[in-house]
């Protein structure tokens, strides 16, 4: 990541994230969350807690839980990153807690995106990391243009 290409799409990201609807950014993260879980998955196919925060951002999204719950999830979240001895399989469970935890504060998705791109970065393809940076920025878009 550490391309210029990279840094300008990293800082559109960070300029599009001010502009968008709290929810909006919710979506995003759990998006960009649920795209590098299964890093998580194969690595701990038994423990549910990532999962189950991107799920909390969800039903947070749809009005069907408050941030309290959505928090416990992102807190959940985190303690499976951090029982976790697999680099991407972290990375990406610690997305998936950001994601949830930007139902309290929106600045928490930009962290959700930054950290799959973590658990991409992990697997030391630079091929991979430039796509998933490519498919987040374009995803942040359509998200944004369709809230317009």
């Amino acid at each position: 990541m550490k391309n210029s290409n990279n840094h300008d799409l990293n800082k559109q990201m960070e300029e599009l994230i001010k502009n968008i609807d709290h929810k909006t950014c919710i979506t995003w993260a759990a998006l960009c969350a649920n795209h590098v879980l299964f890093y998580f998955t194969q690595a701990y196919p038994d423990d549910k807690r990532p999962e189950e925060a991107i799920l909390a951002a969800n039903h947070f999204v749809a009005n069907e839980i408050k941030v309290p719950e959505a928090r416990d999830k992102a807190f959940a979240a985190h303690a499976a990153a951090r029982s976790s001895s697999n680099p991407s399989a972290t990375f990406a469970a610690r997305a998936c807690g950001h994601a949830a935890a930007t139902s309290h504060v929106k600045t928490h998705a930009i962290n959700a995106a930054k950290y799959a791109l973590r658990a991409v970065a992990a697997t030391k393809d630079s091929v991979l990391l430039l796509e998933e940076l490519k498919w987040q920025l374009e995803t942040i878009n359509e998200l944004k243009n369709s809230t317009q």
